[in-house]
């Protein structure tokens, strides 16, 4: 009887040697993202292998704001940045031109930015009022809902009413959404109550980056039933508390300058 209890199983000793094992490894099979760390009352943060780095903001949290910096601070890079520096958390936004000038409509705090690029026809945008009701627009023609204080556009959307963009997606989009790069994103909750933010490193050996199917996939698994690509590349970066939280690509070691950023700011 008692072999026919043990049998599947490994001796008590062995156990317990795997046991200290585990901890002599600093538990390495618990992986780090296995809980989400707390920056701020509705500010989350938590990073997984590979160089991903996930950001859950309580839009209704009362002390804290999201913003996209001024036009005024365009072509600054995130680190040179005073707003993202004694910010919460602070990271990249919109798709740009060589003078900076954004693709899609984009507002910061109440004042629209000059000039978008075209064409919107793919400018997928996040709009948010001053009492911080966001949502996203997926389909054309986009447009600024009345009392939009701060909105930002991407390029492709990622989840559309809970369903992940596919392969076959990213393959009728081209190199762009098919070959893994460093990448930003941003969603929200099937409530609109949570902000969901994803930053893949990449362009590195130890860090590939994402596809855009692959972006969408891991958004879902966040809780995102929305969620539309924001700048990526060598424009990808995060800061927390003014400090960097991503390595950067090979090809590209400095933060690059980029229009603006997106700032989650604790007021007094």
């Amino acid at each position: 009887m008692k072999r026919l209890m043990l049998q599947g199983r490994p001796p008590l000793g062995l156990l317990a040697l795997l046991l200290l094992l585990l901890l002599l490894a600093g538990c390495a099979t618990l992986p780090p993202h296995a809980a989400w760390q707390t920056l701020a009352p509705g500010l989350q943060v938590r990073s997984a292998p590979g160089g991903l780095h996930a950001l859950r903001l309580d839009l209704q949290a009362p002390q804290l704001r999201l913003r996209l910096s001024s036009v005024a601070d365009k072509g600054l890079s995130i680190d040179a940045r005073a707003d993202a520096l004694a910010a919460l958390a602070a990271f990249n936004a919109s798709f740009f031109d060589r003078n900076f000038r954004v693709r899609g409509l984009t507002r910061s705090s109440g004042d629209d930015w000059p000039a978008p690029m075209e064409p919107q026809g793919n400018s997928p945008l996040l709009a948010c009022d001053a009492v911080q009701r966001c949502q996203l627009q997926l389909s054309s023609p986009y447009s600024l809902p009345e009392g939009t204080l701060n909105a930002v556009a991407g390029v492709h959307w990622l989840l559309r009413a809970g369903i992940a963009r596919s392969q076959a997606d990213d393959l009728a989009c081209g190199a762009f959404c098919t070959i893994r790069h460093p990448r930003t994103a941003i969603g929200l909750d099937a409530e609109r109550r949570q902000l969901i933010v994803l930053l893949a490193e990449g362009r590195r050996a130890d860090a590939a980056g994402l596809t855009l199917a692959e972006v969408a996939a891991e958004l879902a698994r966040l809780g995102a039933h929305e969620a539309l690509n924001l700048d990526g590349g060598g424009s990808s970066s995060l800061l927390l508390g003014g400090v960097s939280r991503m390595q950067r690509p090979l090809n590209e070691p400095a933060q690059r300058r980029i229009a603006n950023v997106l700032l989650i700011e604790q007021q007094p």
